[in-house]
């Protein structure tokens, strides 16, 4: 990567005013953080995301991920950024070519304009660690909020699919709301998850980067009585 793109602080990964000047710089060519969709579509996307389902890509920026997902069948995606500048030009870039995609201008922090239990998969690459580049009260906080709207629109068997380097505070963050503390919306069996972490070990980008990221697949368990956790193939499970 380009010692330009790059932020001069870890802090800017969060800010609207950084990834705006790098939609500026990467000159309406695709960037990929954490490596491509060939990288993850036979070790797990097709294991694990149905052709039908209703997808949501938070911080889309302007990866090709929701455009190869689309070509690769998947055909009901929204995608946002709270970008309007990336977001305007991938809907440029797309609308002719892959006509039932959706392009929103919106904070993931704060999803308002998309209803209750309405996404069965919420696909975040990067997005997260984005906005927890630096771990202050501020962004643990926002982060929640985050959670909690992503809690709220999943369906009731939905995932919420993030692709992390898994940080140890950012792991945490995720622990904390999705595995330990349930937050309750509707009765107290609805928000009960299975947490799967996959990492990239046969995947080719473990050969272009010393960096890791990880695929950790947390699925709402619909009314089930326990939460359950599975790494590496080893599965626990947590009443809560």
């Amino acid at each position: 990567m380009s010692n330009t793109l790059l932020p001069t602080n870890h802090e800017q990964f969060n800010q609207k005013k950084y990834w705006d000047e790098f939609f500026i710089k990467t000159k309406n060519e695709a960037f990929e953080w954490y490596g491509n969709y060939n990288d993850i579509k036979t070790y797990f996307i097709h294991k694990n995301i149905l052709k039908n389902v209703k997808i949501l890509i938070i911080g889309c920026g302007n990866s090709n991920l929701s455009n190869d997902l689309y070509d690769d069948g998947y055909k009901n995606i929204t995608n946002i950024d709270f970008s309007e500048l990336v977001i305007n030009e991938m809907l440029l870039k797309n609308k002719n070519i892959r006509t039932n995609m959706k392009w929103l201008v919106m904070d993931m922090t704060s999803m308002l304009e998309l209803n209750t239990n309405s996404y069965d998969i919420v696909l975040d690459k990067g997005a997260l660690d984005a906005l927890m580049s630096i771990d202050t009260i501020d962004i643990q906080i926002k982060t929640m909020k985050m959670f909690h709207e992503i809690t709220r629109i999943l369906t009731i068997n939905g995932s919420y699919i993030c692709i992390s380097l898994c940080e140890n505070y950012i792991l945490k963050a995720l622990m904390s709301h999705f595995h330990y503390n349930c937050v309750q919306y509707h009765d107290s069996n609805f928000n009960k998850w299975h947490i799967e972490f996959n990492s990239y070990i046969d995947c080719k980008i473990i050969n272009k980067t010393k960096l890791i990221p990880y695929i950790i697949n947390i699925q709402r368990c619909g009314s089930t009585v326990n939460g359950t956790t599975t790494v590496n193939g080893t599965t626990t499970t947590a009443t809560t």
